[in-house]
């Protein structure tokens, strides 16, 4: 994407610090020491959607081992026609609103107390006027979000593969994982934070993270191949995150309609999660899109 010249926010104001280290060809993370020396990685997530990569499990759930989030791209300014995947569709609006609110949150940066009160007041009233992020497609809450599933599979990479010294371990060799996922109590919608509580009473356990976020999604009622995150999991890379597609997981269940092959699953047979508002219609597993089908 560098040739594209997109400019970055990460997790908070400074967007400057952000794009200083994912330029030229490189992509630089500030990883714990401890993941990266560890023999063995537990993974211990929540079931939930997700408003920027439409659910977040194991994949995801690995923003943890970065010590700077800032380090970490959320989105690309601008809408698609510009580049980016901030917002869906590029507008008068969207312009005003980033010429108000994005300098806002750069003046927040100040050590002065009355710039700093004055940058808050002037987002406010900015996202008064545009509409919050619960009702309006903004920050890459969205499913054309480009982003962050490719900084999540970066983050995948490093863990599975990367040494405390900054080397990387060559394909084959990649870390020993588990993942035992939490669905007792999951969550639905505009998650991961202002979502909906569901009480699935499940839980959900592997040895690899791509398969068992795939078999997540099938179980909310997603389809892995319209989530990048995952779909993207499953390519040949380099330092591959798991071989053999969908098609070859084959799970085990005390539930019969679940203790088969992947491929076998049915749409009547999933809980039918309701997505995050941005990502409604786009990522929804439907009985054309039988796994068996592809």
């Amino acid at each position: 994407l560098d040739a594209q010249k997109k400019r970055y926010y990460g997790a908070y104001y400074d967007w400057k610090e952000t794009n200083a280290h994912h330029r030229g060809g490189r992509h630089e993370y500030a990883i714990s020491r401890s993941p990266l020396e560890a023999d063995v990685f537990i993974s211990l997530p929540k079931l939930k959607t997700h408003k920027k990569c439409g659910i977040t499990v194991n994949l995801k759930g690995l923003v943890g081992i970065n010590a700077n989030k800032n380090w970490l791209p959320h989105y690309a300014f601008g809408a698609p026609a510009d580049g980016g995947d901030q917002f869906d569709k590029g507008s008068l609006k969207t312009a005003f609103e980033n010429w108000i609110v994005v300098p806002a949150k750069q003046m927040l940066l100040s050590d002065v107390p009355f710039v700093k009160a004055l940058a808050r007041r002037t987002k406010r009233v900015g996202y008064d006027m545009f509409g919050n992020n619960e009702e309006v497609v903004r920050s890459g809450n969205w499913h054309g979000n480009d982003t962050v599933w490719r900084m999540s599979l970066d983050l995948n990479r490093i863990l599975m593969y990367g040494a405390g010294d900054g080397t990387m371990r060559p394909a084959g060799q990649a870390k020993r994982y588990f993942s035992l996922v939490d669905g007792i109590v999951a969550m639905e919608g505009n998650g991961p934070q202002g979502g909906d509580r569901r009480e699935e009473g499940v839980i959900i356990a592997g040895a690899n993270p791509v398969a068992v976020d795939a078999v997540c999604a099938r179980l909310m009622g997603f389809d892995p191949q319209r989530i990048a995150l995952v779909r993207a999991a499953f390519e040949a890379h380099r330092w591959p995150l798991i071989e053999g597609g969908e098609s070859a997981i084959a799970p085990a269940s005390n539930v019969p309609a679940w203790s088969r092959p992947l491929a076998e699953w049915r749409v009547e047979d999933s809980l039918r999660f309701q997505p995050h508002f941005g990502w409604k219609g786009a990522i929804e597993w439907t009985p054309d899109r039988e796994p068996a089908a592809r």
